[in-house]
């Protein structure tokens, strides 16, 4: 979201967020230090806490010296979008959007009379806008109004209010009118956690005010379903739902086809397991792309049997499925969502175990071949249009290990692991902490040996020939504990990657 928000609340953001990811409070002088900012603005940024209504008192520790300045502070067991929502709904660029997704368009005398800002100051904020919907494939036409493929426009809006906040964000008799209608019958045979529901709620109420305003969906699709299978029932549910609660929308059959494709690529509403044969989608009105997104779909699913499932190819319906269903959402609706959320440091938030990192290069290299195996294919050239090729390897990392985690069946791995303690109960104490943190991942074993993968001793021996120790006085010291537990959890994770890929 930080393209939506000034410069300085995204610094109380990322402050914020600092705040909230410690497990301990922070004094002044290191928020200083961290965020680079002024002792007297770190100051003003946390007097001014009170005012947000996401920020909990009870979840504020403050620390004060004894001339009643701040010391220290820390936050707890709070939820950084909702805080942050704060900020945005304070920004320009964020009325903007939404009053677009409302209305339409965008009028400027009114905009300006209503929120109190100059003609020069929405003409700089539309410039902005402009170039921020041009990074979704999006442009803002003269008389104000949005422009692009309805997918695109759709899935914008979607990403954007979902990731703005938890709550509701419209008018709560639009609220109560689509709950009914998710209290029918076509909903009940699904178990839609709250998030579930608040994401459906959303997507539902998007497609009634884009229908509403003349904006349906142009994309024709041609889903080919197998008789009597789960597809063809929430299909033909979806189709239903729409007739009896949204008669009036035009093109009902389209607005199915939407539902019901991006149901099941933010996997809102799963079929059956093992059914994945029963569907079939394809997009009509891109010239020459079902045969190319046949190829490529085919070539990528080989692919992703060849480097990642190569002993179970009986799951390849299933993994063609899915690989054809990302494609679908590439080729129609594709755009970074990173950009949506409210802090993104690639270091950080994408930061790669051994395993992970292992996947990513194997991607990657899936990506190269499929490139260099169709350069000419209309599929191909779309996908590398989007100008945005780390994105789209990273949504395809997150598809391959999706996969891998709901198919791949572990052995369990035992990493052994000593441990030895001069002081007595110290060790007994040592391996129930290690047991609880990894249960049936390690083996504690009694006797010494050579092979021992984690040797935790307190001191050095000379009788000793290993190198894979570490040292671990007590076990009440957290900063020796984290070092216990991380070594165990790095051979932990090389010896899965190294048994899994």
């Amino acid at each position: 979201m930080k393209l939506f928000i000034n410069k300085t609340d995204n610094k109380k953001i990322e402050l914020l967020d600092y705040l909230i990811r410690q497990p301990k409070e922070v004094t002044i002088s290191e928020l200083i230090s961290v965020t680079g900012l002024s002792d007297k603005t770190i100051r003003a940024i946390i007097h001014d806490f009170p005012k947000n209504p996401a920020l909990a008192p009870q979840n504020v520790v403050i620390n004060y010296n004894e001339v009643g300045k701040i010391k220290s502070i820390g936050i707890i067991n709070s939820s950084l979008v909702d805080i942050a929502f704060y900020y945005l709904e304070q920004s320009i660029l964020y009325v903007m959007i939404k009053e677009l997704f409302l209305n339409g368009n965008l009028q400027m005398e009114k905009f300006c009379e209503e929120h109190f800002i100059s003609s020069s100051t929405f003409s700089r904020y539309k410039s902005k806008l402009k170039s921020i919907l041009e990074q979704f494939n999006l442009k803002l036409l003269s008389n104000l109004a949005l422009d692009g493929e309805e997918y695109r426009i759709r899935n914008f809006f979607f990403l954007f209010f979902s990731n703005a906040n938890s709550k509701w964000l419209f008018s709560e008799e639009e609220y109560q009118a689509i709950d009914v209608s998710l209290k029918s019958e076509y909903f009940k045979d699904f178990s839609f956690d709250p998030a579930q529901q608040s994401m459906v709620r959303l997507l539902i109420y998007i497609c009634k005010i884009r229908n509403s305003q003349g904006n349906t969906i142009q994309e024709t699709l041609e889903i080919t379903l197998k008789a009597g299978s789960s597809y063809e029932k929430i299909y033909d549910d979806t189709y239903h739902y729409i007739e009896n609660h949204f008669s009036y929308f035009d093109y009902k059959e389209r607005e199915a086809q939407f539902l019901f494709i991006f149901f099941l690529r933010n996997q809102m509403i799963s079929p059956e397991p093992y059914s994945e044969d029963g569907l079939s989608v394809v997009i009509k009105s891109i010239e020459n792309l079902k045969e190319a997104f046949e190829k490529s779909s085919q070539f990528l699913t080989d692919e992703i049997i060849t480097h990642f499932f190569k002993d179970n190819e009986a799951i390849s319906p299933m993994i063609y499925y899915k690989v054809s269903t990302f494609l679908l959402y590439a080729a129609s609706s594709f755009c970074d969502s990173r950009s949506f959320l409210y802090i993104y440091d690639f270091d950080v938030y994408y930061s790669k175990t051994n395993y992970e990192q292992q996947i990513i290069e194997k991607v990657k290299l899936i990506i190269r071949k499929i490139v260099k195996q169709f350069p000419d294919n209309p599929f191909v050239v779309l996908v590398k249009d989007i100008d945005r090729e780390e994105a789209f390897e990273n949504q395809l990392f997150l598809l391959v290990y999706s996969l891998l985690s709901k198919q791949k069946k572990y052995k369990i791995i035992k990493v052994k692991v000593y441990v030895q303690n001069s002081k007595v109960y110290i060790a007994d104490i040592l391996k129930r902490q290690i047991k609880d943190m990894f249960l049936e991942n390690v083996e504690i074993v009694d006797r010494y040996s050579e092979d021992i993968d984690v040797f935790v001793s307190d001191k050095e021996y000379m009788e000793e020939n290993t190198t894979n120790k570490v040292y671990v006085p007590t076990f009440s010291d957290a900063h020796y504990l984290d070092a216990m537990f991380g070594a165990i959890a790095s051979k932990v994770e090389a010896t899965i990657g190294s048994q899994v890929l």
